[in-house]
């Protein structure tokens, strides 16, 4: 087995780890809301920090596929086939951003201020 084919698998292997990653990410955010449809009462603190601990981490998730995509497009003969696999992660990646921003618009609601109760008596 030749070197390119060495790092091709490599890549192929750690891109195959972070679809799971994103995967796992995916399968929590749809628990979190089936429980939420299913019921009257909003995230509390423990789903919100659940959901910020993971928002944070799908960044760098997203920057590790791009880079080890590039690595597999620099090494691979079939470009045609690796367009395909990004396209499709891509498609993957918008059906979950959604829940993603529906996420951090809870995170930012919980973090505004109160308005204040006193009022300036000058």
């Amino acid at each position: 087995m030749d070197k390119c084919t060495q790092n091709l698998e490599v890549f192929i292997k750690k891109r195959d780890i972070v679809k799971s990653k994103l995967r796992i990410f995916k399968s929590y955010v749809e628990k979190v809301k089936d429980r939420r449809c299913n019921s009257e009462t909003p995230l509390d603190a423990v789903e919100i920090c659940g959901l910020e601990q993971r928002i944070e981490r799908i960044d760098s998730l997203l920057i590790e596929f791009d880079e080890i995509q590039e690595g597999i497009d620099c090494v691979t003969e079939n470009a045609e086939e690796q367009f395909l696999v990004r396209e499709e992660f891509e498609e993957f990646m918008t059906a979950l951003l959604p829940h993603e921003f529906k996420a951090q618009e809870a995170k930012k609601q919980r973090n505004v201020p109160k308005p204040s109760s006193s009022s300036d008596s000058g």
